[in-house]
């Protein structure tokens, strides 16, 4: 059991009781800094919101040097918070080889990558074509640009190694830009044909028409962090010393941002990027699979409050306008030496998202995009592929418009010793503060495993998964809900104990995890 007695404090007779107080709110903010570094906030708009479906994205930075145990179990420590008593970190179903020592196997520490980008002011937006005015005039420029642009890159565009993207706002987009989208999506996808194309054929010119050269730019920076990492050894995970790397180099003096991508070997013989998914399950089966975890954790069990089918999400939203739209269904192929592959999916698939609109008989309220190829590296999985998503989210101006959130089969929640990044579970010091508050009798049954083991398996997936959620879905489904009550609720449901509030637990719940991972 744990005592939830708060422990004494030391004051100064010889101190007033204003002085007293400002030393006790510093004392409290200092520890906040320390016990939950989460809380720290880098976007004004997409933050530390939900969990499943109604979750908001939260960038990732750093996971080097983290090593799995063994699946769900992970090396980490963490200190029980119980005042001086003592407290099992397992949870007590664990397996017992999860039982010996102080590491606790559903959480553990999330060092942080950081992915600088360009700073500089937005230039005015290029012309568009959002009505018939300014649609002949957009056209009539658009037309000479990619002449100017043809003729400075006349060789690429002879090899058909230049490609145009036409990134302006459409008239259908509304008064929401998806420009940058539209950008990443085509970055993406033209840095993974170069990653795959065989050597001495030389890179590939992309034009991006309707962004600024800052998004061109910064969008580059994402890429070649990861290529300067790839260099430094530091992504063993990626492959042999002889797999390509591919770079981006941006040209901001012609008639529109032109990036041009180039291919460098890291070794002799280096070859195209290894083929991909190499488990090379089918998108029927990957789908079956997601919507048998759909049902079973969001709708079955209640984990999501507003998502009811496997088909569907966004119920009980409508008096705040927020419209009932599809769960898009997607399967990448890549593996972690196809992450450029993996990126232009995840654009492509946000691009779709967007153009559809979010009502209608086809609107789309959110994605689950699989990718079976990066399940047994957790670690880079949440690590680079999240900073990669979340500095893309920045780069393409997108933060208005959508959220990232990751979910994994080996999913480990944030000790709290770190900030995660967005897009992850709460910690345990924040869940545990939570229960605290509103269950406190679950929670003196809880260990710091049991509290752990509730988030984690809030985000365990049959496959490695991104979910794509829309920004303002989001602001209002937070507004709707009581967040310490939600995971409260959702703990005890899932590992609860006590008489009358004996959740599913941790054995059953690998269990159907793994009945999911194997239907065909």
């Amino acid at each position: 059991m744990r005592s939830n007695q708060p422990s004494a404090r030391c004051q100064s007779p010889s101190r007033s009781p204003a002085l007293r107080l400002a030393l006790i709110f510093l004392l409290t903010v200092v520890a906040e800094a320390f016990v939950a570094p989460e809380t720290a906030s880098l976007s004004p708009v997409v933050g530390d919101r939900g969990s499943s479906l109604a979750s908001a994205g939260r960038s990732i930075r750093s996971f080097r040097g983290v090593r799995l145990v063994s699946s769900p179990s992970a090396a980490a420590s963490s200190s029980s918070g119980d005042g001086g008593l003592a407290r099992s970190t397992a949870p007590s179903d664990a397996p017992p080889e999860s039982r010996s020592g102080d590491a606790c196997p559903y959480s553990m520490s999330f060092p942080r990558y950081r992915i600088d980008l360009t700073s500089g002011r937005s230039e005015r937006p290029p012309p568009t074509s959002s009505s018939p005015f300014g649609g002949f005039f957009a056209g009539l420029k658009e037309g000479t640009d990619r002449s100017a642009v043809e003729r400075k890159y006349a060789t690429e565009a002879a090899g058909g190694r230049l490609r145009w993207a036409d990134c302006r706002q459409k008239a259908e987009d509304g008064e929401r830009s998806y420009a940058g989208v539209r950008a990443a999506a085509s970055f993406w996808r033209v840095a993974s044909d170069c990653s795959a194309t065989a050597g001495g054929e030389g890179g590939i010119a992309l034009a991006l028409s309707g962004v600024d050269a800052l998004t061109a730019r910064r969008l580059a920076d994402v890429s070649n962090w990861l290529a300067d990492r790839i260099d430094e050894g530091a992504f063993p995970e990626v492959g042999p010393a002889e797999t390509a790397v591919v770079r981006a180099r941006v040209d901001d003096e012609a008639a529109v941002p032109v990036v041009v991508f180039s291919r460098s070997s890291r070794g002799e013989g280096a070859s195209a990027a290894p083929s991909r998914d190499a488990e090379g399950v089918s998108d029927d089966v990957v789908e079956r699979r997601l919507r048998a975890w759909v049902r079973r954790v969001l709708v079955d069990l209640s984990i999501c409050p507003f998502t009811k089918s496997d088909a569907r999400s966004g119920q009980g939203l409508s008096d705040l306008g927020v419209p009932v739209g599809l769960i898009a269904y997607h399967h990448s192929r890549s593996s972690p030496s196809s992450v450029l592959a993996l990126m232009a999916d995840a654009w492509e698939a946000i691009l779709d998202m967007m153009e559809v609109g979010d009502s209608g008989r086809d609107g789309v309220s959110s994605i689950l995009l699989a990718a079976p190829g990066f399940d047994d590296f957790f670690p880079f999985w949440a690590g680079p592929v999240f900073a990669m998503l979340e500095s893309t989210v920045t780069a393409a101006k997108a933060e208005p418009l959508v959220g990232v959130v990751c979910f994994h089969p080996m999913y480990l929640s944030p000790d709290g010793s770190t900030f995660p990044g967005f897009g992850h579970m709460h910690s345990f010091p924040r869940l545990r503060r939570w229960l605290d508050e509103r269950d406190p009798v679950l929670s003196a049954e809880l260990s710091e495993g049991d509290v752990a083991a509730g988030g984690a398996w809030q985000r365990r997936t049959p496959h490695a998964t991104i979910n794509v959620l829309r920004a303002d879905q989001l602001e209002s489904a937070e507004g709707r809900r009581d967040t310490p009550d939600l995971y409260s609720r959702n703990i005890g449901v899932l590992v609860g104990k006590g008489e009358g509030r004996v959740g599913v637990g941790c054995p059953k719940l690998e269990e159907d995890l793994r009945e999911e991972q194997r239907l065909q």
